[in-house]
């Protein structure tokens, strides 16, 4: 009996000091455990406050890195305005004297251009003062040559009426009378003045003399033999006819009615004398405007 007490008791003290064992040995992989968190967890915080001094320590440095940069950058400045204003203390005296004889070379350049432009108006004006003699001068000879020419025209006109009045005298329907001294510059229907005024006037003169008469005003061109035997005589754009009309416009201005008045063109088929070249005395008689008596 006392020996299985004995074998009883090892078996107890066995298991215990076993469980004593795994629970020292789990204790202590516990603790190692938990000492390798304790360690990472330190090495973490302690490398974040590293990183967090390090980054405040670089912005304090590059502050300090821009003020060293702001105060050079002011040294260098000052220095250059230093030298500067040396050279110009220097060279002022050469260049106040360059600048004053540059101007003074400009003011004399202007009083000689102001020399000269006055000297050019000086001659200036003396030129039109004797264009302007000239043309008083000139002036004065053709009034003197319009007065004369006036005087001459009223003695031309009482002449021309005169000899007006000669070829009606015997005047009956069907008398025809060239006006000799209508004539027109070549290819219009504007009449050379003032002959041409003076003769329509006298012819004026004898209608208002004799309202019962009649007339008609008839305009002739000239055209070489050869056309008008051709029979290709034409009058395009009726410049016997125009002519025919500033005649009668100018009875109508001197007082004729325009009811006693027949304005016709016959272009070159009431020709004079057949010619073939148009500056002979032949074809100039040809180009004529005529009065024909209509009534009496």
């Amino acid at each position: 009996m006392r020996s299985k007490k004995n074998r009883e008791v090892n078996i107890f003290s066995a298991s215990v000091v076993d469980l004593f064992a795994s629970g020292l040995g789990v204790f202590l992989i516990v603790s190692i455990i938990a000492l390798v968190n304790q360690k990472k967890e330190s090495s973490k915080s302690s490398k974040g406050e590293v990183t967090n001094a390090s980054a405040e320590l670089v912005k304090e440095l590059e502050s300090d890195i821009e003020d060293l940069k702001s105060k050079v950058q002011k040294l260098q400045n000052n220095n250059f305005e230093l030298k500067r204003v040396g050279l110009s203390q220097k060279s002022l005296a050469k260049v106040g004297v360059k600048e004053v004889k540059q101007q003074s070379k400009n003011i004399e350049s202007v009083v000689h251009d102001l020399k000269l432009k006055l000297k050019f108006s000086e001659t200036s004006r003396q030129r039109v003062e004797a264009s302007l003699n000239e043309k008083i001068v000139a002036s004065k000879l053709e009034i003197q040559h319009l007065r004369d020419e006036l005087r001459n025209t009223k003695v031309q006109g009482g002449e021309v009426e005169k000899k007006v009045e000669q070829k009606l005298v015997n005047f009956k329907v069907g008398s025809k009378f060239v006006l000799e001294d209508v004539h027109f510059y070549p290819g219009t229907k504007r009449p050379i003045e003032p002959y041409a005024s003076q003769e329509v006037k006298a012819f004026a003169n004898f209608l208002k003399k004799n309202p019962q008469v009649y007339i008609e005003v008839s305009g002739h061109i000239f055209e070489t033999k050869k056309v008008i035997l051709a029979g290709k005589a034409e009058d395009t754009f009726d410049l016997s006819g125009k002519r025919a009309k500033a005649v009668c416009d100018k009875f109508i201005d001197f007082g004729i009615s325009d009811k006693r008045l027949s304005c016709t063109g016959y272009g070159a088929k009431r020709y004079i004398h057949l010619t073939d070249d148009q500056y002979s005395e032949k074809a100039q008689k040809n180009r004529r405007v005529e009065i024909e008596i209509l009534s009496k």
